[in-house]
Formats: C-alpha cells, structure tokens, sequence
C-alpha cells in the first residue's frame, strides 16, 4: 500500500510541476507582449486616438521643429496632415543634444502615447536616427 501512495504522490507532483511551469512561460510571454512597442502610422491614430492612449508604440517621420532646451520635438510622417508632439524628457541629456545638434532629419521615436483634451503626446523612451533622406533640386526647388 505505501509503494502505491508513493507512485501515486511522485506522479502528482510530476503533473502540478508540469502545470506550473507551463502557467509561468504563458505569464511570461504575455508580460513581453504587454511591453512590446507598437509601430503606429499617423492616418491610424489621427482616426481613433482613444484606442492607442496609454500604449507603447513606435513613429517614424521627419523631424520638423525640437526645442532649444531638447525638452520636445515636433514630428512629421508627409502621408498626413497631422503633426505630433514628442517629449524628450525621459531621455538622457546626451540623446537629447545630439538631437538638437547633429542633422538629424528622419527619426523613429519609441515611447507611451497619451492623449489629453484631444491632444497626443508621446513620451519618448528610445529615439532612432533613421537612413538620411535625399534631397532633389529641380529648377531650384528642393525636394
């Protein structure tokens, strides 16, 4: 009787180890997703910003005003009419400089987006400098 109630006990235990490491990678793998950067384009946003308010998500565009101070920047994709504000004051000083003193023109920003009495915001956690955007003259016009 007690070799039974042994096998019976190691095979339990076998089956809620089995159980709980399976429950432990299904909350792991939805943690990461949770944290993971949406890529957003700005006709989507521009549409419905209440559904991205409060989520990690990702822009890329050409920068077309930043702050004397680096505190803020003003993004642009050119596919839509809308322009968005980034703060920069998550970033270290040295990102934010660089930004302010190197021609960077085309960037994608990473960072939670916020939305307050219809305005967004994006609160930058990461800012990547993209490949550099080629300019065109024709008769005297750059595009």
């Amino acid at each position: 009787m007690s070799f039974v109630r042994v096998v019976g006990t190691v095979a339990f235990l076998i089956c809620f180890s089995c159980l709980t490491f399976a429950q432990t990678s299904v909350v792991a793998d939805s943690v990461a997703n949770k944290n993971a950067y949406v890529s957003v384009d700005f006709r989507e946003l521009s549409e419905n910003p209440e559904a991205y308010a409060g989520r990690l998500v990702s822009f890329s565009g050409e920068i077309i005003s930043i702050s004397a101070g680096g505190e803020s920047l003003h993004l642009y994709d050119g596919r839509s009419p809308m322009v968005i504000g980034i703060s920069l004051s998550q970033l270290k000083k040295s990102t934010r400089l660089a930004l302010v003193n190197k021609p960077y023109h085309h960037i994608s920003v990473f960072g939670r987006l916020s939305v307050t009495n219809g305005k967004i915001t994006l609160e930058a956690t990461r800012v990547e400098k993209l490949g550099s955007v080629e300019t065109v003259d024709v008769a005297g016009l750059s595009f």
